[in-house]
């Protein structure tokens, strides 16, 4: 796994162990995603705050902090503004330090908060800083194939609007033969989506 762009471009990542439990995103589908996301002026946003949950070894959560700090105005912790940063969710321990050591590889530590909570669990929002400008959702498939654990997902998005801006997107990779979580229209839109083979990624934007 690698970087695509942005002030670590190319750079080599850790990507999960073992395969057969996990589908890592390709570079094809991160570049379409990314590219999407600029297009909708996510990255305007600046310092951009970004939420990556169900993170993984993080390679979501790194390409959009890599984008994010290909600006030497935001590279700085002691700019005015503050930087770029991250909060990346993961309740797996081996996944997490597979994490730390990706973060420790790309010097971005500073930049990010590493929680090893369990997304699901309700309270994930008390422990969060708003605002949050973009969130990215890659949840085991078999969490959004099950109509029950589905629904909490969307139970979840719906949580997060307390610390969402009005321009916050949220991005969930889900399998296309499901149906994506169903959120409140109070909060999100019904979600734009585009299927890449046997994924579909879900664009959900702040009501």
């Amino acid at each position: 796994m690698r970087i695509i762009a942005g002030l670590h471009r190319t750079r080599a990542i850790l990507g999960p162990d073992g395969e057969q439990t996990t589908r890592p995103v390709t570079d094809r589908v991160k570049q379409s995603l990314f590219d999407r996301l600029w297009s909708l002026g996510v990255f305007e946003n600046q310092p951009l705050q970004i939420l990556d949950l169900f993170a993984g070894t993080g390679s979501l959560g790194l390409e959009a902090l890599s984008r994010a700090l290909d600006n030497p105005d935001t590279t700085d912790p002691a700019n005015p503004l503050g930087a770029p940063h991250c909060t990346f969710v993961e309740r797996d321990r081996s996944a997490r330090q597979r994490l730390d050591q990706n973060l420790a590889t790309l010097n971005m530590a500073e930049y990010a908060t590493v929680l090893g909570s369990d997304a699901l669990s309700g309270s994930l929002v008390t422990l969060l800083r708003a605002p949050i400008h973009l969130i990215t959702l890659d949840p085991p498939y078999r969490m959004v194939e099950n109509p029950k654990t589905a629904a909490r997902v969307g139970e979840l998005l719906d949580s997060l609007h307390a610390v969402a801006v009005p321009e916050t997107i949220a991005m969930l990779r889900a399998p296309s033969e499901s149906e994506p979580p169903a959120v409140s229209p109070e909060y999100w839109t019904a979600p734009d989506s585009h299927r890449y083979g046997g994924m579909t990624l879900h664009f959900y934007f702040r009501a």
